[in-house]
C-alpha cells in the first residue's frame, strides 16, 4: 500500500522542484510519484473573467510512496528549493486518514 507524505518547498517553484527531483530520482521512478495540487479559477479582472490555474496548497507537494527511505530523503533534501518534510525532518509521518482522503479526493 502506498502512503502519502507532505513536503514543504519554495513557493512558486513547486513544479520546478518536482521536475528537478524527478530527474535526480530517474533510477527509481517507479517507486514514488510527486503531486502538486492545482485548480482552475475564473477570476474577474477589469470586468472580464479570466481563467487562472492556482495552487490548492502553495508551497507544499505530496509524495506517493511506500516509505521515505534514505535514498529518497537525501535526494529530496539536496534538491534546491526543499525546506522540510512534515511533521519534521526527524519525524516524517504519512498523512493521517482524514488528510489522506482529502488529498485523494483532490487528485
Amino acid at each position: 500500500m502506498m502512503n502519502y507524505f507532505a513536503a514543504q518547498v519554495k513557493t512558486l517553484c513547486e513544479d520546478h522542484y518536482i521536475s528537478n527531483v524527478s530527474k535526480n530520482l530517474s533510477h527509481r521512478k517507479e517507486n514514488q510519484k510527486f503531486h502538486f495540487l492545482k485548480r482552475k479559477l475564473k477570476i474577474k479582472k477589469r470586468g472580464k473573467f479570466i481563467c487562472e490555474v492556482k495552487p490548492v496548497f502553495p508551497g507544499y507537494i505530496f509524495i506517493e510512496t511506500k516509505t521515505i527511505d534514505a535514498d529518497l530523503y537525501d535526494i529530496m533534501r539536496r534538491t534546491q528549493g526543499f525546506y522540510r518534510f512534515l511533521k519534521s525532518n526527524k519525524d516524517i509521518v504519512p498523512l493521517n486518514e482524514h488528510d489522506f482522503f482529502l488529498i485523494k479526493h483532490l487528485l
